[in-house]
């Protein structure tokens, strides 16, 4: 470490900076809900001890920043994009491996589609599993990367998806 940096005050001013941020998200507005402000919106009722799995993906991984965790081994995610469809099986894991304790699945609707069959699996275990799906109708990433790329000219990045609540309750589940 460099004895000429007084770190303690760095860190307090990141900090602070971060929760500027972060308050000014929660007052986005509009008509699409941004990820940013789901994330502001679920800071105020996340449970201390949940255990949160995010996808790969734009909108998943806000949350490696817009998120608080408060306990060891409280966030799971590939890092990647290479493991879209990740979250959903590990947090099904997570399940198993800490039962008292909450767990939450972020995905974007492309990432969630990777294994939703799973869903299956965590109703017939009777799993308290959540998953959050942030549904855009789009694979956000690739749409983001042609947006500036190739001046908004689209190849495959638009989606149809089924209604994410009534897909749960076809395999027993609740959805909204």
């Amino acid at each position: 470490m460099r004895p000429d940096v007084d770190w303690t005050s760095r860190v307090a001013a990141w900090n602070a900076a971060r929760a500027s941020r972060l308050a000014a998200e929660g007052e986005l507005t509009g008509d699409h809900i941004k990820p940013q402000r789901v994330y502001a919106e679920l800071r105020k009722v996340m449970p201390r001890d949940a255990i949160i799995a995010l996808d790969a993906g734009l909108a998943p991984t806000f949350g490696q920043d817009r998120l608080n965790y408060y306990q060891p081994r409280s966030l799971i995610m590939a890092l990647d994009l290479g493991g879209l469809g990740f979250s959903f099986p590990a947090s099904i894991g997570a399940n198993f491996a800490a039962p008292n304790r909450p767990v939450v699945n972020f995905n974007g609707d492309g990432g969630f589609l990777f294994n939703a069959q799973e869903f299956e699996t965590a109703v017939r275990y009777g799993l308290k599993n959540i998953s959050i799906v942030m549904n855009n109708d789009c694979w956000g990433s690739e749409k983001a990367y042609q947006k500036y790329a190739f001046n908004e000219r689209y190849v495959g990045a638009d989606t149809e998806n089924p209604r994410f609540d009534k897909y749960a309750e076809l395999f027993g589940g609740t959805g909204f």
